[in-house]
């Protein structure tokens, strides 16, 4: 009896060790699955903050056209007004006609160049004077129209996707 309690110990031992294995196994392989979700983890952040360095880049990328075209724009509005003035000045007679038609000619161009880039000018004439958009630099009597409306514009508005780049000079109706 002596052999069978030796041998039934052996096999209790070797059952032993063998759960102990597959114990120590278990918990090796939820180890590696806890680091692999981790690390997965990990992956998807650092994927998530790349999309967000894209767009945040491509946003940025986007106010630096933006601005380069208002910078430019604001520089080429000035040359349009210096053209509107020389339009309004010359003399309309048979032998000014091709100089005018070829002045009007390139103020048209300028003007298409800056609407295929966004930049629009507005009209205020006959409008309500709106400080968002219109900057008043004097005012005047007009029994005819009521206070606010604008009479006359001196320098034309310009906006760049809906955002005023310049203001409306104007001259506004203030009745007593």
């Amino acid at each position: 009896m002596v052999k069978k309690s030796n041998k039934s110990s052996k096999g209790q031992k070797k059952t032993i060790s063998s759960k102990k294995t597959v114990e120590d196994l278990k918990k090796q392989i939820s180890s590696e699955i806890e680091k692999q979700e981790l690390q997965i983890d990990k992956y998807k952040r650092l994927l998530a903050e790349f999309d967000n360095y894209k767009r945040r880049t491509i946003k940025e990328k986007a106010k630096i056209a933006d601005r380069a075209v208002i910078d430019f724009s604001k520089e080429i509005i000035t040359v349009v007004d210096d053209f509107d003035r020389t339009l309004e000045s010359l003399p309309e007679n048979a032998e000014s006609k091709s100089l005018v038609k070829g002045i009007e000619l390139i103020h048209e161009k300028i003007i298409k160049i800056l609407i295929d880039n966004g930049v629009k000018s507005f009209n205020s004439l006959d409008k309500k004077f709106d400080p968002e958009i219109h900057e008043a630099i004097s005012s005047q009597e007009d029994s005819k129209k009521e206070n606010g409306i604008i009479l006359n514009e001196y320098l034309k508005g310009y906006k760049f996707n809906d955002n005023v780049i310049r203001h409306s000079k104007v001259v506004v109706v203030k009745n007593k």
